[in-house]
């Protein structure tokens, strides 16, 4: 539950920075398939971009491996830039965020950025 939650956080967080950069993702995954974007669609859809990218540099298995593995590789995702460090983990972003009432949530409760020291 609790890796699900920083989940979800990390793509709220992130979807929301989208939406100020213009991120067409969103609305593009909403018309397509008919219902509203959540952190499984979001990682679903860069996990696809990285293996694409990453058999165009090299389309055999132990090439896409090494593509995904080497440092020069990243990708720009619905969840912003990341890339994977030598164990194969996913490296991105990370914010710090909290919990808030939210009544357009199914949950009833949304995560809001808090902005790093300083720039409040």
């Amino acid at each position: 539950m609790i890796s699900t939650l920083v989940i979800w956080a990390i793509y709220d967080v992130a979807s929301t920075r989208g939406s100020q950069r213009s991120d067409p993702f969103p609305k593009a995954a909403e018309k397509l398939w008919g219902g509203s974007v959540n952190w499984r669609t979001a990682m679903a859809y860069d996990a696809t971009l990285a293996i694409i990218q990453g058999l165009k540099q090299n389309n055999t298995r132990e090439g896409l491996r090494q593509a995904l593995k080497s440092e020069d590789f990243q990708v720009e995702g619905a969840t912003g830039t990341f890339k994977f460090d030598e164990l194969g983990d996913r490296q991105g972003d990370a914010y710090i965020v909290r919990i808030e009432p939210n009544s357009e949530s199914s949950f009833g409760y949304g995560f809001v950025l808090v902005p790093p020291r300083g720039t409040r």
